[in-house]
């Protein structure tokens, strides 16, 4: 259940090319991210940013540019001053 986690599958199975399962992998990040925010919701929660940023890259490698972009606004919108997602 830990995003942490998922997010660090998600990255090795993108660098291994595998985008299906990398994006399943940060998809799980994403869901469970909210599980690990803390008490304060008005910061940004890094896992799920970091879910979404990697699922955006995946659906970027994969020809969906379109999808990609709402996951890298949706990162934007979460925290304006993520210089990965302004990328």
């Amino acid at each position: 259940m830990n995003p942490a986690l998922w997010n660090e599958l998600g990255a090795i199975l993108q660098l291994e090319k595998n985008w299906p399962e990398a994006l399943q992998a940060y998809e799980q990040g994403e869901s469970n991210a909210g599980l690990f925010q803390g008490p304060d919701r008005k910061r940004v929660n890094p896992l799920l940013t970091r879910a979404l940023r990697g699922q955006g890259y995946v659906l970027i490698e994969t020809g969906d540019l379109k999808k990609a972009e709402k996951l890298y606004k949706r990162c934007l919108k979460l925290d304006p001053d993520d210089a990965l997602a302004q990328k």
